[in-house]
């Protein structure tokens, strides 16, 4: 068995919870936000950024000042020691997936924030954001465009940018010059 179908959902699990699964829409469902969001988002395909990859998309018009997500309760989270160990005790891919959906908060550098029930992290990173750090609205976004954040609000400790490049990963400071 694999960690990371212990630790949470997959990405398309998420991509189900945050309504984005075309059951719903084929029996007249609206889709309804995934708890941690408290507008009518969607998971979607995001081609523009690599293979496989998803983003999160308004349903509705969101306003200037609206907080979009919130996180309830503690935000779980893995010591940079323990993460080694982890990682090589699962697949090269899911090591990957795993680092690529985890976070480093720059007021708390020794850990990796690794929350696989929220859909927040198919947030992707721009230079032109629409929801700053806090998951609030920083201008009107209209429905159907993609929610984005610029990832550089977040750390990168020498203990992330290692594990990164062990995995081949890009860290997120690397995405944000991309993109």
């Amino acid at each position: 068995m694999r960690f990371l179908l212990l630790t949470g959902p997959t990405p398309d699990q998420l991509a189900a919870q945050a309504g984005g699964v075309d059951a719903d829409k084929r029996h007249g469902v609206p889709p309804t936000p995934p708890p941690d969001f408290t507008v009518p988002v969607e998971v979607r395909d995001a081609p523009q950024y690599g293979e496989g990859q998803r983003g999160i998309f308004a349903l509705a018009r969101i306003s200037r000042g609206t907080v979009c997500h919130r996180k309830w309760g503690p935000v779980p989270k893995v010591h940079h020691g323990s993460l080694p160990a982890i990682l090589k005790a699962i697949s090269a891919s899911d090591a990957q997936q795993y680092l690529r959906r985890g976070c480093v908060n720059p007021m708390d550098p020794d850990h990796l924030i690794i929350d696989f029930d929220s859909a927040a992290c198919f947030v992707n990173h721009s230079r032109k954001p629409n929801l700053d750090s806090g998951g609030r609205a920083i201008r009107d976004i209209l429905p159907e465009e993609e929610l984005l954040m610029n990832y550089r609000c977040h750390a990168e400790p020498a203990w992330y940018q290692e594990l990164c490049a062990d995995y081949d990963v890009l860290t997120e400071r690397q995405i944000a010059a991309l993109f």
